[in-house]
């Protein structure tokens, strides 16, 4: 008189419904926890959870990697239920640099255009980079928030992280971080769950074999004793070829695998901060920022502020004030600069 069903939930995690005489029950009666059929649902519940695990991990890897998939494997990767749910929330690349939604064989872009596809075209997921050079990034960042879409992963709001002026001139090593303490243990954790390598003579490096480089995070520091006197110091980060060990120019890094190494490093300063608190070094697009305050507005029903390139144009009663997206200043609009200092509670 009891039924079990396996089911994949709203946050894609393979779970258990239980209804007994049409009443629906928060758990397995104790009775029948192991019977047979039970302990079997269980154990492929167990399996389809690690699966949701690891592929969403796998497919963040292919993204960054670039990795291929012909249109038959991406088909067949849509007929596992929990893998399915990942795909359908994913925007691909074809090989013509179209960036589109993928769906029963046809392909949907932010406009809800749809094309047909033959079925040897090769897709690829997109990365915000893919979104940022063919200038549709706000278009896909307004699609995900007017339909609620939440990805597996970081890919439409993905942050991203372009060489500043300073990088380019010194050209082979970056100082952005110079500075910030982090907590050792956290560190090596963040950076091994992001395929960083610990050496113990030579420090933190990511290798990328495909490209023949690698990228290497220096820092004051001593990564594995305990650190009770003084907490690693992080410093420069530079790319160097892999068998000449000469370093690279940043202008010949693909911005890719600029934008990922940046990305885990500025993870690290914001989570792994020896004083507990996000030091807001985050170089994310002010196109980003852009759409998620323009979206915010529309919320809020707020209609005296309009978005000009990297300013947010606030019309008040006295007068019109000038938001720079990117450095937080204010101005008056044709007048001067406001000082606006925070309070900090505690800090």
């Amino acid at each position: 008189d009891t039924t079990v069903s396996l089911v994949i939930d709203d946050d894609w995690k393979a779970d258990f419904e239980i209804s007994k005489d049409w009443k629906i029950l928060k758990a397995i009666p104790a009775k029948l926890k192991k019977d047979p059929k039970i302990l079997e649902l269980t154990w492929y519940r167990k399996t389809l959870r690690e699966q949701l695990s690891r592929s969403r991990k796998s497919l963040e890897e292919a993204m960054v990697s670039w990795d291929e998939f012909y249109l038959e494997e991406i088909e067949k990767l849509s007929t596992h239920p929990v893998i399915s749910k990942h795909l359908e929330k994913l925007v691909f690349v074809t090989t013509d640099w179209k960036i589109w939604f993928y769906t029963n064989w046809k392909l949907k872009d932010a406009n809800w255009k749809l094309q047909n596809i033959s079925k040897d075209s090769m897709l690829r997921i997109a990365h915000c980079v893919d979104l940022h050079d063919k200038k549709v990034w706000w278009d896909y960042q307004k699609y995900c928030f007017e339909n609620e879409l939440r990805q597996p992963f970081k890919q439409v709001f993905r942050e991203l992280y372009v060489p500043t002026p300073d990088e380019l001139k010194a050209k082979t090593v970056s100082d952005r971080y110079d500075w910030h303490q982090v907590q050792p243990s956290k560190t090596l954790a963040l950076l091994k769950g992001k395929w960083w390598k610990i050496d113990y003579e030579e420090g933190l490096k990511k290798v990328f074999h495909k490209e023949w480089f690698q990228a290497e995070l220096y820092a004051m520091a001593d990564w594995f004793s305990p650190a009770d006197i003084e907490a690693p110091t992080l410093s420069s980060i530079k790319f160097q070829h892999l068998k000449t060990y000469e370093p690279i120019d940043f202008k010949e890094i693909n911005p890719r695998l600029f934008s990922e190494v940046m990305r885990d490093v500025d993870l690290v300063v914001s989570v792994a901060h020896v004083w507990g608190v996000d030091p807001e070094t985050s170089h994310s697009t002010i196109e980003m920022r852009a759409v998620i305050l323009s979206e915010t507005l529309k919320l809020f029903k707020i209609k005296n502020v309009e978005i000009k390139q990297n300013n947010a144009i606030i019309k008040w009663e006295l007068w019109e004030y000038s938001l720079h997206l990117w450095s937080w200043v204010v101005h008056q609009v044709l007048k001067w600069y406001i000082s606006i200092l925070p309070v900090h509670s505690q800090h």
